[in-house]
């Protein structure tokens, strides 16, 4: 995420422009994001540490992005995970 906002790619002004974060401010958006934020400490860096990937809707992601798509995907086929 910092190369990205470094870049220009991210920008933490607008949140909803990555494919796997939510784009409407709803209940279940808000469920989202503290879930997310809950688990995102799992994806600080250790030296050695492996590194996980995520396939979704055609792309691959990787640390926190994958941790998104993976709630999105569990989402998708009714896994009750915002509960």
């Amino acid at each position: 995420m910092y190369d990205a906002i470094c870049s220009g790619k991210l920008s933490p002004t607008r949140f909803s422009q990555t494919e796997v974060h939510p784009k409407e401010a709803s209940d279940q958006s808000i469920d989202w994001i503290f879930l997310i934020d809950t688990l995102n400490f799992s994806f600080w860096s250790y030296p050695d540490a492996p590194k996980w990937e995520v396939a979704y809707h055609g792309k691959v992601y990787t640390g926190y992005f994958a941790l998104c798509a993976a709630v999105n995907r569990a989402i998708e086929v009714s896994i009750t995970i915002l509960h």
